[in-house]
């Protein structure tokens, strides 16, 4: 049986190189490797001006709060054309979440944040709850399915807190306490 060698670190340049510097890609999945937050300050070094890359999916890989807390960063303060982001898989905890609700107050192009199979409690859930509602972001799905610690009162106070928002028009719990 042949097995392919999962990416790391040590291969985020080559990724950059060919798929977002010479071939402008739309969409960059990086599913199922083994990148980390350093892989994730490469990455946004080269993505400050690019206005072509729309769709990033990072899940199943090694960010942690840390990662998380670096592409945070970044989109609150670049202009970038992201709009879908796929951070599932990741170990991150309420202080990634944190990050993100940061990160969601000041962003604009965002739509859709996969946040499923992490660490996130329902501390975090209402920091992201607290954020969409009371910031003027475009986020119009949020996913957070398999966050085994979310119990069914997060659930109840996320809905009930987002009733009267306009622009969130799917949120995703499944799995749950």
């Amino acid at each position: 049986m042949y097995r392919v060698k999962k990416l790391d670190d040590s291969n985020m340049a080559t990724v950059i190189k060919y798929g977002i510097n010479e071939k402008k890609c739309k969409s960059l999945n990086l599913w199922g490797n083994r990148f980390t937050y350093k892989s994730i300050t490469i990455l946004t070094n080269v993505l400050g001006g690019n206005t072509t890359l729309r769709e990033l999916d990072l899940s199943h890989n090694l960010l942690t709060d840390q990662g998380v807390e670096i592409i945070s960063h970044f989109l609150s303060f670049n202009t970038c054309a992201i709009k879908d982001l796929d951070l599932s898989g990741n170990d991150i905890t309420d202080d990634g979440a944190q990050y993100l609700a940061n990160m969601l107050t000041k962003n604009q192009t965002l739509k859709f944040l996969s946040l499923n199979k992490n660490l996130i409690t329902d501390y975090g859930l209402s920091l992201l709850v607290k954020a969409v509602k009371n910031s003027n972001n475009k986020l119009t799905v949020l996913k957070l399915e398999s966050n085994p610690d979310i119990t069914p009162n997060g659930v109840e106070h996320a809905i009930n807190e987002l009733k009267e928002n306009k622009i969130l028009q799917d949120i995703y719990f499944k799995h749950f306490k």
